[in-house]
């Protein structure tokens, strides 16, 4: 019995994985970052454009990152088969896989763990869940450095044409994703990595090997950097040099601390083995592991040069989290750990704390919105939870381990948190505006325009005025109805609540604990005018 379903658990984990990585992405209110939309547009519209080369938003040339990223879903736009969204957010689904299973590869000739539970490992991390799921370049970044970083180490061991190709690849896409930081990011590690090596270990540096690396990689990292100055001049450099890169040290500075809970988030739920792991000082924690060294070197640079810039957030955290759980994985390969009585009820806590939070809309009905089956739902939901956890605590190996924890924190991400967020756009408005002209102001205008399948006239509300007709009908936040003093030559078709942005903790806090939801909710309003 226990080998036939040995032989069947590979199969199924990679079933398990699909669904929680593939299903349910045209859901255009599922959980996402909060400019998600500005890439999807960007993405859209280069596209649209047939423009393979330069980026575009709202018509207009736009530099803030490299055109990479905003290639990967030109294929299935292609194919027809696929709504905008689902084709984008399908594209970083199996970036992430891919790169997963490829570093689940790379990593077993150093850390003898077999290849499907560091695969699994990897995917049941909040992170990779998170950002596997939305059309942002965290993962690519993130992943593409890291694998391209597993290459090098692979080429500086043993100098082959097939290390040099790949790494070169994989950190060259991942300039041309984010920027020359990516080089900075990879050549500060490696740089250190040799330099430690030479001073503790007396090793040679390798100066050619280094060479022909970094040679080649800015050599095809430039190309795109080199053709966009020739072609646009000054109004390339400016805008991606100057305005949008060197802008990150000159906007509003936020604390520190947020890349600190990211590296510590992004990495539940195995962050939470860190303490058993330094208490028992894993015994590969030590000089003498040349692949620890490196890996440590590397999680180390990729996390603190995201301190420096001031605009700092949590997703700040997520290239070194690649690095972070490699240092985690290798601590967990000591059964001692993966067993922790600490560790377990850690996590155990972790999760029942979760579920309690779960618990909340069975009190607070309004949190649901249009859920006619709550108390279904949340038995379910509760069956499947309590399930994870038991198959967590009884389970002895990563794999298993890992299994449960993606279904626990899939099963929340995919199924629960969505149904927290009411719809950018309510059907009802959907069919109220029917064929005619939306104008008006809104946050995220890709969101509106792909629930009612064409573009949106955007404007500040100040000049709707100006541009008021019969033909429209309008959007805008409440209160910046209010100000304009619509109501007496206007009438509101319907309105509807969606969650303010930039919401704290203890705002939300606050608005349960004293059953005023609206405080933390922005009323939009649908209208139309009479001239």
């Amino acid at each position: 019995m226990i080998t036939q379903l040995k032989k069947y658990f590979l199969p199924f984990a990679i079933l398990i994985v699909c669904f929680f990585y593939f299903f349910d992405l045209s859901n255009l209110d599922a959980l996402r970052q909060g400019t998600e939309g500005f890439y999807l547009q960007i993405s859209k519209e280069m596209f649209e454009a047939n423009s393979w080369l330069t980026p575009y938003y709202r018509g207009a040339r736009h530099w803030s990152k490299p055109f990479l990223h905003f290639l990967f879903p030109f294929p299935l736009y292609e194919t027809g088969f696929f709504t905008n969204i689902q084709a984008a957010r399908l594209s970083i689904a199996f970036i992430t896989i891919v790169s997963i299973f490829i570093t689940a590869k790379l990593l077993e000739k150093r850390t003898k763990i077999a290849p499907y539970a560091t695969f699994l490992f990897f995917l049941s991390s909040v992170g990779l869940i998170k950002y596997g799921r939305i059309f942002m370049m965290e993962i690519p970044l993130s992943l593409l450095c890291f694998v391209g970083s597993l290459f090098l180490y692979e080429y500086l061991k043993s100098p082959t044409k097939k290390y040099l190709f790949f790494a070169t690849l994989f950190i060259s896409l991942s300039i041309l994703i984010k920027g020359p930081v990516s080089f900075v990011l990879s050549s500060a590690s490696i740089g250190f990595y040799i330099l430690f090596n030479f001073l503790i270990k007396k090793e040679k540096i390798p100066f050619k090997t280094l060479s022909i690396y970094v040679g080649c990689t800015l050599f095809f990292s430039s190309l795109w950097f080199i053709r966009s100055y020739v072609v646009y001049g000054d109004e390339f450099f400016n805008y991606f040099f100057l305005r949008e890169n060197m802008g990150k040290f000159s906007t509003k500075s936020y604390p520190i601390r947020h890349v600190f809970q990211g590296l510590l988030i992004f990495s539940l739920p195995w962050s939470l083995y860190l303490p058993s792991i330094i208490k028992n000082k894993y015994r590969s924690f030590n000089l003498s592991n040349d692949f620890l060294n490196f890996i440590f070197i590397h999680c180390f640079f990729f996390f603190v040069i995201w301190l420096i810039p001031t605009q700092r957030s949590h997703h700040y955290a997520m290239p070194a989290i690649p690095f972070f759980l490699t240092l985690i994985l290798f601590g967990l390969n000591d059964n001692k750990i993966l067993i922790s009585k600490f560790a377990n009820i850690s996590i155990t806590l972790f999760m029942s704390f979760v579920i309690g939070v779960l618990l909340i809309p069975t009190f607070k009905a309004e949190l649901f919105p249009e859920h006619h089956n709550l108390t279904l739902f949340m038995i379910l939901t509760l069956s499947i939870l309590i399930l994870s956890i038991i198959v967590f605590i009884k389970s002895k190996n990563i794999s298993l381990k890992s299994l449960s924890c993606l279904i626990f924190i899939g099963w929340i991400w995919v199924f629960v948190a969505p149904q927290f967020i009411p719809a950018q756009l309510p059907p009802k408005a959907i069919e109220l505006i029917g064929d005619r002209n939306l104008a008006g102001f809104v946050n995220k205008p890709y969101f509106i325009e792909e629930a009612i399948g064409r573009d949106m006239t955007l404007m500040q509300p100040h000049r709707l005025r100006e541009n008021i007709d019969n033909t429209s009908i309008f959007i805008l936040s409440f209160d910046s109805y209010q100000s304009l003093n619509f109501a007496q030559s206007c009438s509101i078709l319907t309105d509807w609540k969606i969650w303010k942005r930039r919401t704290r903790m203890h705002e939300i806090i606050d608005a349960i604990s004293s059953n005023n939801i609206n405080k933390i909710r922005t009323k939009y309003v649908l209208f139309e005018c009479k001239l």
